[in-house]
């Protein structure tokens, strides 16, 4: 039973990864945008207080130990065992951080802008 939730966990991530990087593309005046931009911003927070690890990797590797308690945890970032898998290559968690770092200020600086922009649109 908890390896399948380990699993959803896992394919909760994937979710997670891909609207992170597809938020990317979202126009700047979307709602879905201003969302993106709280969510960059949360994820960034989540791993500051989890230790710079996802907390999403934590919770996947604690339900693979309960099932197996063999299994070793190792937090291995989530993304390393991704690119690994799918394309051979290994890519560093600190990098990871950064990218999550740089969309959370990018963020956050959007959202400052837009909330200008209202203001001064309510001022006309």
């Amino acid at each position: 039973m908890y390896g399948i939730l380990a699993s959803i966990v896992d394919i909760i991530h994937i979710v997670v990864i891909v609207f992170i990087l597809w938020g990317i593309l979202i126009k700047r005046t979307s709602r879905l945008k201003i969302f993106h931009d709280y969510f960059c911003i949360m994820v960034f927070i989540l791993q500051i207080i989890c230790g710079f690890k996802c907390p999403l990797v934590i919770l996947s590797d604690q339900l693979r130990h309960l099932e197996n308690p063999e299994y070793e945890i190792a937090f291995t970032p989530f993304t390393e065992k991704l690119f690994m898998k799918l394309f051979g290559i290994s890519i560093s968690s600190n990098l990871v951080f950064i990218v999550i770092a740089l969309l959370a200020v990018v963020g956050i600086t959007h959202l400052l802008t837009v909330r200008k922009l209202k203001k001064d649109k309510n001022r006309i």
